[in-house]
């Protein structure tokens, strides 16, 4: 009888873990239609506003960008460099599994940082999470002639 018992839990939180999971890939879902992705040729600025989180200016666009996990070489980036996956998204960034930033240091050594999600902002959500923003997020921010954004291409 125990053994039945210790199977049924055993597969109850199999379950649970699976669903965690599959709830976990919906917030990775990317941006569709590539028209709305990020095109990096177009960045002309960034905010870091968070240890995993940035804010990216497009000119007409704006993103709220995710990242995996927190990306020490944002603190010493002097630019970014976009890279996407998809072929068929002519270059631009939509968050899809693989897609990554690259900060651009002096060093010329800089840890790639996956990318979880792109969400287009508008310019009130933008500023209001440009305000949000902690003292210590406030530092490293680029300008447009700091952007690399060719897909593919060298840094």
């Amino acid at each position: 009888m125990s053994a039945r018992i210790l199977l049924t839990t055993f597969l109850g939180l199999a379950l649970v873990g699976s669903l965690a999971a599959l709830a976990d890939e919906g917030e990775r879902t990317p941006l569709r239609p590539f028209a709305a992705c990020m095109d990096p040729s177009q960045v002309r600025g960034w905010s870091r506003i968070g240890e995993d989180q940035l804010l990216v200016d497009a000119g007409h666009r704006r993103y709220h960008v995710m990242l995996e996990r927190q990306c020490a070489d944002l603190d010493f980036a002097t630019g970014l460099h976009f890279e996407g996956v998809l072929a068929d998204a002519g270059g631009r960034v939509c968050g899809d599994p693989g897609d990554r930033l690259v900060p651009l240091t002096t060093t010329g050594k800089a840890t790639p940082c996956p990318i979880v999600r792109i969400v287009p902002v508008n310019k009130s959500e933008y500023r209001s999470l440009l305000e949000g923003r902690t003292a210590s997020d406030r530092a490293p921010v680029g300008a447009a002639a700091d952007m690399i954004g060719k897909p593919g291409g060298q840094p």
